[in-house]
């Protein structure tokens, strides 16, 4: 494993690669913005460590670049900032985890394992992020975004996505979404209806590739469109 980690201060950079070296992982260190930019410009990464506040900017344009070229390397992003809104806009720029200092060595390694254990299968990694081509679904903090941006989703909204996109490309039926989505043991076909039509507008005005397809007489499916960069 190679991981990058984007960090000013010489101490904690070399303590953090001589944590991960006990893993007999490597480690290359950028000590600015412009240096990372430089190294992911060059190699290529098995995961990213980056500190947010850095001498000549933001951190995370390290990893925008990455995002926007369409390349999911984990991230895992480490900042003294713990608002929940600065935390949620390092998840929308593409970080998949957050660990705010000051942090255990346990800790980190605990967070590293979880990001490059991730399922290929479904796209979803243990740091609470869901990726189905350009829509990304934020399990810890209850939100979707298309490209960056954040949807604006009711709460019934969002549980009856998530239902569609843990199975995606595959059919769900009315009962499945009525128990999970709505809570409920039975909701007419004609409420699901009205639900589904409003996540449909949602994702078009987005500009979401992905779409949800009706599968008639069973339920519906949430088919991922491409990723950002993808061709």
């Amino acid at each position: 494993m190679n991981i990058l980690i984007v960090e000013d201060d010489a101490n904690i950079a070399r303590h953090i690669a001589e944590t991960i070296a006990k893993r007999g992982w490597q480690a290359e260190i950028a000590p600015t913005r412009a240096a990372g930019l430089s190294l992911v410009a060059e190699r290529t990464f098995d995961a990213l460590i980056v500190d947010r506040i850095l001498p000549d900017g933001e951190g995370l344009d390290v990893l925008k670049v990455l995002r926007e070229k369409g390349m999911l390397t984990p991230a895992l992003a480490l900042s003294a900032l713990i608002d929940a809104q600065d935390r949620e806009t390092g998840i929308e720029l593409g970080v998949d985890d957050y660990l705010c200092k000051p942090y255990s060595e346990r800790e980190l390694l605990h967070r590293l394992d979880g990001l490059l254990n991730w399922s290929e299968h479904i796209g979803q990694r243990p740091g609470g992020v869901l990726r189905l081509g350009d829509v990304r679904i934020y399990l810890d903090l209850g939100s979707v975004a298309v490209r960056g941006r954040k949807l604006r989703l009711q709460t019934m909204e969002y549980e009856i996505f998530l239902v569609l996109a843990r199975d995606a490309g595959q059919p769900v039926g009315f009962d499945r979404i009525a128990r999970e989505g709505f809570r409920r043991e039975f909701v007419d076909e004609g409420t699901i209806r009205v639900q589904i039509c409003k996540l449909r507008a949602v994702l078009k005005e987005a500009g979401s590739s992905g779409r949800i397809d009706t599968v008639r007489h069973f339920g519906y499916a949430f088919v991922p469109g491409k990723a950002p960069g993808a061709h």
